[in-house]
């Protein structure tokens, strides 16, 4: 077969694997600020397996049609090794998308690299009648052998496991994280099942970049409503669920860090930014559901309360005070619960004027007022 034809028959049957391929390319070399790093090494060189794994599969379909070729023959079997080693490797740097602990991710990719040695006897034992994995005789048709689904076996360990673990490791905070990647892991998984079953074929693989398209989308727009200084929702969000949730807040929170002009003069402003992001981590651990904290300034930070009594709130507060101060700093808090025909925006102000009187009797306690504030 020449390379004409190939290529021909390549594009005709991975025609919508190329052009999501494509469609990446474009999207992530024009748009620079899509993920992070990490995110973007990863999806790049999943591309590359992709790709790889598209070729390798091609080559393994052309040289096994026993009309054209009626003797086994070496290109069949590469690409059936590649075909069986990069389609696991596939699914492996997919889910390591959603697995912060790189050293897991290393630990996981010992099975991978046992398999890639064992699979190397397709390529060293092509005529084997009786494989141990696959192999296809001297006549080019294909025997699997006993380890002849190992990596169907991987490939199913992977995403049950994987998806096991982020949903073990999933807090609230993350909820939504989870309900992203397990239905990226179900489709994954769907599409596993029916190129396994011989239902449809050629479909793993443009799944699995649909899935990191919509995951590496979805983690951008997360990071686009977050602080990335504190991990905290941003000003943006806390404007959004200001208008969105209005019936629902009964109180808020006012929440402002006590010093960090003074931080910053003296120890310079990574030392202020150490502050700040120490108070978001506290912040972070009082957060829910029902109370859900925002930075929405320098210094500023705000929690919108949802079914809570005063004294939930006030517990909140003195929560939040103990925890900054353990951590080595100090804040200034008020807050106001809303009362009939007070609006979200109102509390807000009411939480911010007690908070200001807060802050007022912090600096003169210090005797040193450098601030000035709201009436």
């Amino acid at each position: 077969m020449s390379p004409v034809d190939f290529m021909y028959f390549y594009v005709k049957d991975f025609f919508i694997l190329l052009f999501l391929e494509l469609v990446m390319l474009v999207l992530f070399t024009t748009n620079p600020r899509i993920g992070s790093r990490r995110d973007r090494i990863h999806v790049l060189s999943l591309m590359a397996i992709c790709l790889a794994l598209s070729v390798a599969r091609e080559v393994d379909t052309i040289f096994s049609d026993v009309s054209l070729y009626p003797y086994t023959n070496m290109p069949r079997a590469i690409g059936t090794y590649l075909t069986y080693v990069l389609g696991v490797a596939s699914l492996l740097l997919f889910f390591e998308l959603a697995l912060p602990d790189t050293r897991k991710v290393l630990l996981l990719a010992i099975p991978l690299a046992l398999m890639a040695i064992l699979y190397l006897t397709i390529i060293i034992f092509p005529t084997a009648e009786n494989p141990l994995v696959v192999g296809f005789g001297t006549d080019n048709v294909f025997r699997r052998g006993p380890l002849g689904f190992t990596s169907h076996t991987l490939s199913v360990i992977y995403t049950l496991g994987l998806m096991g673990v982020i949903i073990r490791s999933a807090g609230s905070a993350r909820r939504v994280d989870t309900l992203v990647i397990v239905s990226c892991g179900i489709g994954v998984m769907y599409a596993l099942a029916i190129e396994t079953l011989g239902i449809a074929t050629n479909v793993l693989y443009p799944t699995i970049l649909i899935s990191t398209v919509v995951w590496v989308l979805y983690s951008f727009m997360k990071t686009a409503r977050h602080d990335t200084l504190t991990k905290l929702m941003n000003r943006l969000t806390f404007l959004d669920d200001e208008m969105r949730e209005n019936g629902s807040v009964c109180a808020v929170i006012s929440i402002d860090m006590n010093g960090l002009k003074q931080i910053n003069d003296a120890k310079g402003h990574i030392a202020g930014d150490d502050g700040l992001r120490a108070i978001g981590s506290v912040l972070e651990r009082f957060s829910s559901a029902d109370c859900r904290m925002y930075r929405t300034g320098g210094d500023e930070f705000t929690a919108l309360c949802r079914k809570m009594d005063e004294g939930a709130v006030r517990r909140i507060c003195d929560d939040v005070r103990d925890g900054v101060i353990q951590k080595g700093y100090s804040v200034s808090i008020g807050y106001a619960m809303r009362t009939p025909g007070m609006s979200v925006e109102d509390a807000y102000k009411a939480a911010d004027a007690a908070m200001y009187e807060s802050k007022r009797a912090y600096y003169q306690r210090e005797g040193n007022d450098r601030r000035k504030h709201r009436a």
